[in-house]
């Protein structure tokens, strides 16, 4: 079969002019097509092209999950070839993920043109294109079970502890003697913080005009993690405020790129470990960094010896340390992150983010990471992990993960199955109106939380509550605890006993795999995305596991599992939140699961899930928009959506830089949906919103723009109403 330019989900920015695709740009591009395979087989891939000056890096291809690295020859101008790609193995009924992704941000001198991809399979197989992937139909939703939650966890109190009068960009948090804790700040200010009392105490301690990532105090010694050195801060004359400061490391660049930082730290058998993100703003232009960003290090506290442990990581906004003196860090999804992630570090491992020069670690298969979080549905922009104390009763031991985007915190439990970490990740608190950016150990029960702004300009945005107290207070809540791998499915352990009446009925419970896989793209699809029926359900004799025998288990996979909302414990209390998403690196060898018998005397629940039979926007919007752009006036990650704010909006056009007025209509909406870049509104970052052109189908795009539209029509209409009557 043959894929040509017109059969594309999104060429972006690129022209097709008379059956012919002229790549100027990468980023913003999709140029992919999905195939469906009629039987097992091997497919070899041919390109025809015409590239008349050598290009400086390579494209990348994806062939059915497989990726490939192709630096592409030169022809005489005007010359077609046609120039083999590679071969991928297809499965029957399968449907499988064809792209074609120039090198990121990057604005090409001359055009490659592409004419069309060549699939010929070795025997029997009929490949067909399709136009979107046929993603299993989800249960209808509500909050906790398909949508986001709306409240903080019934464990969680939340107290703000912010100093009366001053607003914090808090970029670091610790624990500093009994009831204080140090503050760093972006502007590069270091307090000293008294969390006691509702309004805190603030001291300024010591400041710099550099950005500053985080202080640690250890063994009676002050140091700082500035933007391009650690410092050890010293109090020459005792009086509690740092004077002076010497340099103890510097052994890596930096750039003025503001998201080219430094992230962490964490201090283990005498050496800090911190991270760096790579400076997003060069890549627009030329897709390269100075050395080193995107690695993680250690610095000995005595001699300042710095060390390099791994590369390939993006904006690794967060570290911790686990009870076991394991590090684990976050990491924002993006260019080579499908999604977001939670990684285990280890020496001399690659996660997965290229650019030029190459990075000395880099390889062509990346180590993966312990936890993916699903973009949108998780997590937009996970911040600081943090592992639980003692006080925190049942949920000890696991670890909780600030959340930017959506004003609230993740709940992740770890496991680690043949030497590698896996786990779940779980919607735990929401609603909480604090956009947490930092957190740390407090007392054994509770943790102080620290805000970062956002929103339009940035560092500019509108500035709320800087600190909070987060405090756990044991409740009676059911709700998912942990999911755990056996050989032949999976265990999911509650906080307390089942009704007898639930778990026993496999239609009762919802569940979907699928891959991710890193490409040059801003974010990426869920690949092999399909349902999982499992062979059975039964429930342990004290009623605190559901066993779910799974079949066909593949490493690599994120397993997602929804549980009804009509599930009760034993005393009848409703769940908090039916949902868990398990990242599935090993598969447990002789450690199965047991499947269980239904009790005679136990007559399990009827079907309990209802599916839609037609997606709607509303549906849409919540799963895609919620988060960053609010259907009000109020201003989130992004612009808002309402038109009260005027029939139009000032944008900046992307060939030239220009800033003019565009009508807010449907047409408006789906070019942003479409290609964010081409028309970004004025004040906000660009290449923050990925193109939705190749994860929504053209009808659903339809109706989400119409959604939206007719919200935001609604809503001025009711706003101006209630203005006439007052």
């Amino acid at each position: 079969m043959e894929l040509t330019p017109a059969d594309l989900l999104s060429p972006g920015v690129n022209e097709i002019k008379a059956g012919i695709l002229y790549i100027h740009k990468g980023r913003g591009s999709d140029m992919s097509w999905v195939v469906h395979a009629s039987a097992d087989d091997v497919v070899d891939v041919t390109i025809e092209y015409s590239n008349p000056k050598p290009l400086d890096q390579p494209y990348q291809f994806s062939l059915g999950g497989k990726i490939v690295f192709w630096d592409v020859p030169v022809q005489e101008d005007g010359q077609w070839t046609i120039a083999p790609v590679g071969s991928f193995t297809v499965k029957a009924n399968q449907e499988y993920w064809i792209s074609m992704a120039p090198p990121s941000n990057r604005n090409y001198p001359h055009d490659l043109q592409f004419k069309k991809f060549i699939l010929k399979s070795h025997g029997t197989a009929q490949l067909v294109r399709v136009g979107h992937f046929s993603d299993p139909k989800k249960p209808d939703a509500q909050l906790g079970f398909g949508e986001a939650l709306a409240s903080p966890h019934p464990s969680l109190q939340v107290r703000d502890v912010s100093p009366p009068g001053q607003a914090l960009n808090v970029m670091g948090i610790q624990a500093f003697g009994d009831q204080q804790a140090l503050v760093t700040t972006l502007e590069g200010k270091l307090y000293r913080v008294d969390w006691s009392q509702p309004n805190s105490r603030l001291t300024l301690i010591a400041e710099s005009n550099e950005q500053w990532a985080d202080a640690l105090w250890y063994k009676q010694r002050m140091f700082v993690l500035a933007k391009s050195r650690i410092l050890e801060l010293k109090d020459n004359d005792h009086d509690g405020i740092f004077e002076t400061s010497q340099t103890l490391a510097d052994d890596w660049e930096t750039t003025s790129d503001m998201y080219d930082r430094i992230y962490g730290g964490v201090v283990v058998d005498n050496h800090l470990y911190f991270a760096s993100g790579v400076a997003m703003g060069v890549r627009e232009t030329h897709n390269r960094q100075v050395p080193l960003r995107g690695s993680a290090f250690k610095v000995n506290l005595d001699t300042g010896k710095t060390t390099l442990l791994a590369g390939g990581l993006r904006t690794p906004n967060g570290m911790c340390v686990d009870a076991n003196h394991q590090i684990f860090l976050s990491d924002n999804q993006g260019e080579w992150l499908p999604t977001s992630k939670i990684i285990h570090l280890q020496d001399q491992a690659f996660y997965g983010f290229r650019y030029r020069p190459t990075h000395p670690l880099q390889r062509e298969v990346p180590t993966p990471p312990a936890l993916w979080i699903p973009y949108e549905e998780v997590s937009l922009s996970p911040t600081e992990p943090i592992f639980l104390d003692q006080g925190w009763g049942v949920y000890a031991g696991q670890g909780l993960l600030g959340d930017m985007a959506r004003n609230g915190l993740i709940r992740f439990c770890l496991e680690r199955v043949n030497g590698v970490y896996q786990g779940a990740v779980f919607r735990w608190s929401q609603g909480l109106d604090f956009k947490i950016n930092r957190l740390t150990r407090i007392t054994d029960s509770s943790i102080l939380a620290g805000r970062l702004a956002r929103g339009n300009h940035w560092d500019k945005a509108e500035h709320h509550d800087s600190l909070k107290l987060l405090q756990y207070h044991p409740s009676e809540t059911f709700e998912i605890l942990k999911v755990a791998a056996k050989s032949n499915g999976f265990e999911l352990v509650f906080t307390k006993p089942l009704n007898r009446g639930f778990g026993w009925n496999a239609n009762n419970i919802h569940m979907e795999r699928w891959r991710y896989e890193p490409t040059q793209l801003y974010g990426g699809k869920k690949l092999f995305h399909n349902r999982v029926i499992p062979r059975s359900l039964s429930v342990s004799e004290n009623g605190r596991t559901l066993f779910v025998e799974t079949p066909e288990l593949e490493t690599g996979q994120v397993i997602y599992f929804r549980l009804p909302a009509q599930w009760t414990s034993d005393t009848g209390q409703s769940l908090w939140s039916g949902e868990a998403w398990y990242t599935l690196n090993e598969i447990p060898t002789d450690s199965p699961g047991v499947a269980r018998s239904k009790p005679a005397e136990v007559s399990p629940a009827a079907d309990l899930f209802t599916y839609q039979s037609k997606e709607s926007g509303r549906t849409l919007y919540q799963q895609y928009c919620m988060a960053c752009h609010s259907l009000d006036a109020k201003t989130i990650v992004g612009p808002s959506f309402h038109r009260s704010l005027g029939p139009t909006r000032k944008v900046v056009e992307e060939a030239d830089g220009t800033v003019r007025d565009v009508n807010f209509n449907r047409q408006y909406i789906t070019e942003s949906i479409l290609t964010p870049n081409a028309k970004a509104a004025e004040g906000y970052p660009r290449n923050i919103m990925p193109s939705f052109g190749s994860i929504l189908s053209p009808a659903q795009i339809d109706m989400l723009s119409d959604y939206v539209y007719q919200m935001t029509a609604e809503e001025n209409e009711t706003a101006g109403e209630d203005k006439e009557s007052k």
